[in-house]
């Protein structure tokens, strides 16, 4: 009984001193939006870098991938804004290996609240339209007769070959 005791103190204080998700904290209320640091400490064991997914317990399709490679050192990573993700509550933040010899998840944040997420950007669509002209001006060399070949313009090309084999 007491080596289960013991074993249980030693894994809570190995699990402290490793890779910790700071904020966001429980029940928070984030605002994708905006631009949202999330921050952690770590030690000098954790991996260099790892991989930051998002992920949710009240959706089906519930893991959406923030980043990639992140460096542990900085302590600190901001997503810009996310927008294709449902508000509500139930999410985490998973820090995932991004090692082949080590996977799984490194850390998990405490479970917060999305409350606002940005909104898709409405771009304009521009269609070009490009006409191509095509001189038709009778040759100008009188020079012994011999007949004169002109190419037409690129654009054209591909029109006059097709007509020919008509």
């Amino acid at each position: 009984m007491r080596f289960f005791q013991i074993a249980s103190v030693v894994a809570y204080a190995a699990s402290s001193l490793a890779l910790t998700i700071t904020s966001p904290q429980t029940g928070d209320k984030v605002d994708f939006s905006q631009p949202y640091t999330v921050k952690w400490t770590t030690v000098d064991s954790d991996p260099d870098t790892f991989n930051i997914n998002l992920v949710s317990q009240t959706t089906a399709n519930n893991k959406k991938e923030i980043a990639k490679n992140v460096k542990s050192s900085d302590g600190k990573y901001t997503i810009e804004k996310l927008l294709d993700i449902d508000t509500g509550n139930g999410y985490q933040l998973n820090f995932e290996s991004s090692s082949q010899n080590n996977t799984g998840i490194l850390a998990q944040s405490h479970v917060f609240n999305v409350t606002k997420v940005a909104e898709p950007t409405k771009s304009t669509q521009t269609s070009t339209t490009q006409t191509a002209t095509e001189s038709t001006s009778a040759p100008t060399d009188t020079s012994a007769g011999a007949p004169s070949f002109k190419v037409p313009a690129a654009g054209s090309l591909m029109f006059s070959l097709f007509a020919l084999a008509l």
